[in-house]
Order: C-alpha cells, then structure tokens, then sequence
C-alpha cells in the first residue's frame, strides 16, 4: 500500500517523541497508532471507525482563496450542528470506545456557539483525544481558558505564511491578531503548568517554500508544526493520479457533517460518496454496511480511480519532487504533478 505524503510535520525527532508522550494513555495512543497504520496495510477493518471527524460547522467566516470550500461556496456552505445530534454521535462513539474525535471539517468550528459544551460533553463521555482545527480568528483569551477548562487535548491553527503574505490570505485577520492567540495559549498553559491542549501550527506547502523562516517563528510556542498540500479539489483534470495508491482513509475513520451525513473521505467536499446518515441510523450500521465495504474493496483492488469522488481527490497525486532545506533537512515540498492540458487550438502546452 503506498502512503500518501500531503501531510508530515516537521518537527526535530526529540521534539515528536515529547509530543506523542504529552498525548496520554500512551498505552491505549500506541495500540491506537499501530492499528491506524497497520490495519489497512493488512486488510483488517475494525468494527468501528477508530477516528470520528464531526463538523460542528459547515459555515466559516473567511474566503480564503486555495480553500475549496470558499471555492465551491454558492451561498449554501452554512450550518450548525445541532446538540442532539452531536451527543447521539458521542454516545455511540464512547459505547465502542473511540479513541479519539475532531470536532471540525470543512468549516470553521468555532462559529459554533456550544463548541465548548461539545468538547466538554465528549471528555465526559471518555473520549480520550478530542480536538479541532480553527483559525483562529473568533478566539480570545476568555475562550481559550474555557477551552482549557472544557477538557480540549489538543488544537491546530491554520496559518499560512508570516505577516503580510499571511494577512493577504487570511484576511480581515491580522497576523499579529494570531500572533497573540497562540502566544496568549503559551502562557494560560505556562501558567497553569499543563501541556493540554497541545498547539499545532499548520501552513500550505505553496507558501512554506517563500518563508522557511516559519519554522524558527513558531517553535518556541507550539507542540507541532505542520505542512500540508495545496489540496485542489473538484477539478478532475488537473491532478495527475498514481493508479497504484490505495487510501486509507475508508478503513480508519469517518467524516460526519454538520447535518448527520457520513463521508469516508476528508477530500469528498461535495459528499459524492455519502454513506449513510446518523439521523436515520447508527454509526455503527453505516461503517459495517454493504455500500461501505463495496467501496473500501474497490480501494483494496486500485479501482479507487472508477469513483467519481476520488478523481475529484489530492490524495494520491503524484508530486514534482521539489524539496526545501530546514535545518539541514531536506523535507518535501508537497507540489502535485499537473496533466498536461490542452490549448484553445486543441494542443498540448
């Protein structure tokens, strides 16, 4: 099975031991990271999804221009989950002893209003690891200390280049507006001797390739720092797939959004591969069900491609090989191959 690369930290080796201790349970993390990635390598699916990805919002306050979600927003991109909804999903989680839930997807999960009950009602459900990925942009430090309180184990803010590059792609953020959330969290967390919630600071590859600077700007108040693809979606032809790339998602966890739909893919932002809603059944008969295993076998047999979703996907695309130095590292640059497309005379360019 070949693993995809549109997503590594890059963080010293010292550094990433601290930060898979600081997670806890380290027994029941260790049992959790082996299955994660060995159970698709070995063809083994686990009676329940050992990952739930919850979108707490679909809605978000930005447009930021690589985001396919502000790409594809045509008014309709908004929503909320409801309470009733979201502890359903917990309960069923905590009954199969999930390990670990992320309360956020394709939107901004902070504009939701009982985003802090949420993280609350799932800790005392005993999930273990609960998190989300925001940016940053509705948070100050009266919500950072209830985040803290509610029990939050770890948080990823999005922040993509330094200073004005940043501003001009996260805008109406400033940089120093973000600048002062993740070094007011340092503090809370200096001042309260915990290392809950751990900080993750994530950028795009694109622009890590003009800062590398980046790295030695964050490190001294973050767990983790992250790089990502530019993850063009939902155009077909642009992306030149590896025919031979199995994706593992479908055999390690599911993503449900804001309204109860369950998706099998982070990538599958128009839901083409919907399997299933929470309203109407339980978690547990859409992960076991048939249309599942069908599609996890057409992943096992490299007929990923056959699905319209997964030509619509990153994952899987193969990449130029550029590379970028850091501290006498060389690490990726995670830039896709494109296809060659045709001119307006029918040519290739």
């Amino acid at each position: 099975m070949k693993i995809n690369l549109n997503y590594f930290v890059v963080n010293k080796r010292f550094d990433n031991l601290r930060y898979f201790f600081r997670r806890g349970h380290f027994l029941l993390l260790l049992w959790d990271r082996i299955k994660w990635h060995w159970f698709p390598r070995l063809n083994i699916v686990p009676d329940f999804p050992q990952t739930v990805d919850i979108e707490t919002s679909l809605s978000c306050q930005l447009q930021c221009p690589m985001c396919t979600r502000s790409q594809m927003d045509d008014g309709t991109m908004r929503g909320l989950m409801d309470f009733d909804l979201f502890t359903k999903i917990i309960d069923e989680c905590a009954e199969h002893n999930v390990f670990s839930v992320k309360l956020s997807w394709r939107g901004e999960p902070t504009m939701n209003p009982r985003l802090v009950e949420m993280v609350r009602y799932a800790k005392e459900k005993g999930i273990r690891d609960v998190a989300f990925l925001t940016n940053g942009g509705l948070l100050n430090e009266e919500s950072l200390k209830a985040f803290m309180d509610a029990g939050l184990d770890w948080i990823s803010f999005s922040i993509d280049g330094l200073n004005e590059e940043y501003e001009r792609i996260r805008k109406p953020i400033t940089f120093e507006y973000i600048t002062n959330i993740v070094r007011t969290l340092y503090r809370l967390k200096k001042s309260r001797n915990t290392a809950k919630p751990l900080v993750r600071v994530q950028t795009i590859s694109g622009v890590i390739a003009n800062t590398p600077e980046y790295f030695d700007y964050w490190e001294p108040y973050v767990d983790r720092i992250a790089v990502i693809a530019e993850q063009h979606r939902e155009n077909p032809e642009l992306i030149k797939h590896d025919p031979e790339y199995v994706c593992q998602s479908p055999f390690q966890r599911v993503f449900i959004t804001w309204d109860g739909v369950v998706i099998p893919c982070h990538g599958d932002y128009h839901l083409h591969h919907a399997m299933g809603n929470v309203q109407k059944t339980s978690l547990k008969a859409i992960w076991t069900s048939t249309k599942f295993q069908v599609f996890r076998k057409d992943m096992r047999e490299k007929r990923r491609l056959d699905h319209l979703g997964c030509t619509l996907c990153p994952d899987g695309g193969q990449y130029t090989g550029d590379t970028l130095n850091v501290d006498g590292r060389e690490i990726p640059i995670i830039k896709y191959l494109e296809n060659e497309q045709p001119n307006s005379e029918g040519e290739k360019k």
